[in-house]
């Protein structure tokens, strides 16, 4: 009984919740059931042998050294914390999918990697294995975006993919623990005077309480996060030309690309006045570079159309407006929210409903 009890998992310590993570934790705590951050990585695996217990005994050295892989977010009296826990047990799904068609399959491992994840209770993570015939399986790894990011979850992949022997070498996960990060962040209060917050005031204070695109349906009074996605491939030849404009209007990709989606918001809703969302890295430090954790914060950058500037003078001003955006980043997009305190509407997200990403994996050269 003794020995039983002291497997149980203790809580090795306490944690502030960053900024950054508080948006996420309140939509997964009023919509418990909301998978809008699930975040999910598939692979096709085929392997020279049977894989035995290999995938455990690495993945529990994983979590021994990267006590994020440990963390829970419950509520207390005291606030929203981050218990770190001495152990977490993994959790693996296996099925077996050695007589489904793929397309069943994809519908399958939908259905799987969307069920909600219970921030209370660890860990935040999982993964579904499903075996498609012998040493054959498709591997997808759920992690909660309230946990990590997409960069965190490349240099975590890396650095399993290193552990299993499939890469030689790898970014090394290292830098300030995310508990500390979280911790640091909340005794460094941002204050009214504070130069940036003035300038996101300044920015925003324009900005319409919801953009003029035409809908295909009626919003729902509360937001459902029941969207879709289309994903496409653009050819080469257009993606070298626009690398080409972009050199030639020297302005980076990203922002000749918002650029465009700019004109094509003003064209398709006829409103001069626009704003687009688009996530930092947040890892402003280089102590945060390899780290694992959830850094990324979100910028509005709003922008006024003028039908009388050529696309080259358009286009320079967004890049001007992205870099002085960027210069004042370190504001969570909370805390702008907060003082630039726009009408509040439970169907739309305040101050920007439409985005713009431009994600690549930590450890992508």
């Amino acid at each position: 009984m003794n020995n039983l009890a002291r497997l149980e998992p203790e809580v090795l310590s306490r944690h502030a919740i960053s900024a950054e993570q508080l948006g996420i934790w309140y939509i997964q705590r009023l919509e418990p059931t909301c998978s809008a951050y699930n975040m999910v990585v598939a692979f096709d695996v085929k392997v020279n042998q049977p894989l035995g217990n290999k995938p455990m005994e690495i993945l529990e050295a994983v979590m021994h050294d990267y006590p994020l892989l440990r963390v829970s977010m419950p509520a207390n009296d005291q606030g929203i914390e981050q218990l770190i826990w001495d152990r977490v047990y993994p959790n693996i799904i296996f099925s077996d999918a050695r007589h489904i068609e793929a397309s069943d399959l994809t519908q399958l491992v939908e259905q799987d990697t969307q069920q909600p994840f219970d921030l209370t209770q660890p860990p935040l993570w999982r993964i579904h294995c499903y075996e498609r015939g012998q040493n054959h399986y498709v591997i997808a790894v759920v992690i909660h975006h309230a946990l990590m990011d997409f960069w965190s979850i490349g240099l975590l992949l890396r650095d399993v993919s290193k552990r299993f022997g499939l890469v030689a070498e790898s970014d090394t996960v290292n830098g300030i623990e995310f508990a500390q990060y979280a911790d640091k962040q909340q005794s460094s209060v941002i204050d009214d005077a504070d130069e940036s917050l003035i300038f996101w005031k300044n920015a925003l204070k324009h900005a319409p309480h919801v953009h003029s695109i035409p809908l295909d349906y009626p919003r729902p009074a509360v937001q459902q996060h029941k969207g879709s996605s289309l994903a496409f491939r653009v050819p080469e030849s257009v993606s070298s030309g626009l690398v080409n404009l972009a050199k030639d209007y020297e302005i980076t990709l990203f922002g000749l690309v918002l650029s465009g989606f700019y004109i094509l918001l003003h064209k398709l809703s006829n409103e001069n006045n626009l704003v687009i969302a688009t996530p930092v890295a947040g890892r402003l430090e280089r102590s945060l570079r390899n780290a694992l954790g959830q850094f990324v914060n979100t910028i509005a950058i709003q922008m006024d159309i003028d039908a009388d500037l050529t696309l080259r003078q358009f286009t320079q001003q967004v890049q001007e407006q992205l870099r002085q955006s960027l210069k004042h980043q370190k504001v969570a997009f909370s805390r702008v929210v907060e003082a630039v305190s726009p009408k509040r509407d439970g169907s739309i997200n305040p101050l920007a409903q439409v985005g713009m990403f431009w994600e690549r994996l930590g450890g992508d050269g």
